[in-house]
């Protein structure tokens, strides 16, 4: 684990904390697929005693990220580039529902309700606060999909909101630099969206939504792509220097 370096724990939120430093570690590619994680040596590296590794490895394995083997131990899965897209496929499915129906029927309240984090995400981005400007992101897509008013689709959602709080900090923090494609990112892509919300334009919020995910999935396909390639690169020069 010489590539993963995450601070000691002081948090009462220790099995959370400690879950967003390794699910993070593994969409870097820092833990890689197959590699064995230790819950003596994780114990040390945050600080804290055994259980809450075991709780925070639980947690990863829902999110598909690591599984567990009895009497083995756990084993890092890893994300691929498949697995990044249907994550957002499954975005696009649920998130276009929902844009759908709030646009049809949204009042005051809600408008207040998406306002907020737009507003956060925008002063984010003017003060180049990228882990705020991700913030902000994930939760207006949490309200929009609360407001719509379907249990189920807001829960499923959340299964995977600790990754798409990854996702998004890393887009927030390299989209100035990636050149993904002809059409910068559109930053205020969020408020854009509130407006055609605002005056009820359904097919337009839906159609526009679907770009806004599209783009994201392709910000961050390049950007893992590329601090990978990174990674590689450092660990051959470590290597070429240590032959």
């Amino acid at each position: 684990m010489s590539d993963f370096d995450p601070p000691v724990v002081q948090s009462p939120r220790l099995r959370s904390t400690i879950a967003d430093a390794i699910r993070r570690g593994v969409v870097l590619g820092e833990l890689t697929p197959g590699q064995r994680l230790d819950e003596q040596h994780l114990a040390a590296q945050f600080g804290v005693s055994r259980v809450p590794i075991r709780e925070a490895l639980a947690i990863l394995e829902r999110d598909g990220l690591v599984r567990s083997e009895p009497r083995r131990g756990s084993y890092v899965i890893g994300l691929t580039d498949d697995d990044i897209h249907e994550i957002y496929q499954f975005r696009r499915m649920i998130e276009d529902f929902a844009i759908r129906r709030v646009a049809a029927a949204v009042d005051a309240e809600g408008l207040a309700r998406l306002a907020d984090p737009v507003e956060r995400t925008e002063a984010a981005v003017r003060n180049n606060q990228p882990e705020r400007m991700a913030e902000g992101d994930l939760e207006f897509h949490r309200q929009l999909i609360s407001l719509a008013g379907n249990r189920r689709a807001l829960a499923a959602w959340e299964m995977i909101a600790d990754l798409l709080a990854v996702f998004l900090s890393i887009n927030s923090s390299m989209y100035r630099t990636l050149p993904v494609s002809r059409e910068p990112v559109d930053v205020n892509r969020h408020s854009k969206l509130l407006r055609l919300i605002e005056t009820h334009d359904v097919e337009g919020a839906a159609a526009l939504m679907r770009e806004h995910l599209l783009s994201s999935e392709k910000v961050m396909r390049e950007s893992i792509k590329r601090i990978r390639a990174e990674k590689q690169m450092r660990t051959a020069g470590s290597d070429s220097t240590a032959g």
